[in-house]
């Protein structure tokens, strides 16, 4: 799951939001402490510097914050410290995994071997030793490991398939989308499996809907990078600005529905999706095809929470109880 930099538009977010900002500041507290031995590695390179600490660190605050603490809040119980310590440590080494395919010395089997059998991985340099590091730290307390291991390896082909992105636009978008919803999803669902009591299928189901709907946003705040670079997402091959509202509206529904249907008291779950609505702020700006060295504007092409949850109207009047 390719994450942008976001710490721009929370900057604008948070005096406006205090819920979200009392959670995004105990999150950096607590990134600050459980990352500091990746400062000092003993053993630094070119590979490994103040630009990968800084992602590895946007990584966990993007996974726990706008993540697992929306899950706390359907459940109705507080994000435990163990909980948070694998889902930091999960994030961080996620974003240096994520570089490993961008690495032509590495095959897609050794990478593979990486998370399959990290006693027998070499590591090449120093980021690939801090992720290996981050790696056998989680790997020693994975609640769920017999559920992990076969959500990590259909996350791992969504990333072999999502190599195809790179100069893709001649590729169906439905191809595309499956590519940008596999890797959102099973990210969203392998921080899932971080959790304790991550056994109901249905809350799995909605969690991969969910990660998908973040994947559209993720791929409008990148847009620009995503542009330059020539890679094939929803947003960069999109005809108009008008079919990029469109997706992000039809997963919107789709993401809010599955959160619907959970069972869980409907107050909560209306706190979630709430919760959900204002980290996903961030993600406002989109594309001006036109000229990539311009601001990527639109007035408003998040759609109204409202008309995307089932059972209210655009009125804003419930239809029906939720």
């Amino acid at each position: 799951m390719v994450l942008g930099s976001w710490s721009h538009f929370l900057s604008h977010l948070l005096p406006k939001m205090a819920i979200l900002a009392q959670k995004f500041a105990r999150q950096q507290g607590f990134n600050a402490q459980y990352l500091r031995r990746y400062r000092l590695w003993p053993r630094p390179d070119a590979s490994f510097g103040a630009r990968e600490l800084r992602r590895m660190q946007d990584y966990a605050l993007q996974f726990v914050v706008f993540f697992a603490e929306v899950v706390s809040v359907w459940r109705g119980s507080p994000l435990r410290d163990r909980e948070r310590e694998r889902l930091t440590a999960f994030a961080a080494m996620l974003c240096l995994y994520d570089d490993f395919f961008d690495q032509p010395h590495r095959s897609e089997a050794e990478i593979w071997a990486f998370i399959a059998q990290p006693e027998q991985f070499r590591a090449r340099n120093a980021r690939e030793a801090v992720a290996l590091a981050l790696w056998q730290r989680l790997k020693a307390d994975l609640p769920h490991p017999a559920a992990f291991y076969p959500a990590f390896q259909e996350f791992h082909q969504a990333q072999v398939a999502s190599q195809a992105q790179a100069g893709g636009h001649h590729l169906p978008r439905a191809q595309i989308q499956k590519i940008s919803f596999d890797k959102g999803g099973q990210a969203l669902v392998l921080s899932w499996l971080l959790l304790d009591h991550a056994r109901l299928l249905q809350e799995q189901a909605a969690v991969y809907q969910l990660g998908a709907w973040f994947q559209i946003l993720d791929d409008i705040v990148d847009v620009a990078k995503d542009h330059a670079e020539g890679i094939a997402t929803l947003v960069t091959t999109a005809p108009t600005l008008e079919a990029v509202q469109e997706d992000l509206e039809a997963q919107t529904r789709v993401a809010f529905s599955a959160l619907q249907g959970l069972p869980y008291p409907a107050e909560r779950l209306r706190q979630a999706r709430d919760f959900s609505w204002s980290s996903a702020q961030v993600a406002r700006p989109t594309c001006n095809f036109s000229n990539p060295n311009k601001p990527y504007l639109l007035s408003n092409p998040m759609p109204s929470p409202l008309t995307c949850w089932p059972g209210m109207s655009a009125a804003g009047k419930t239809s029906g109880t939720v």
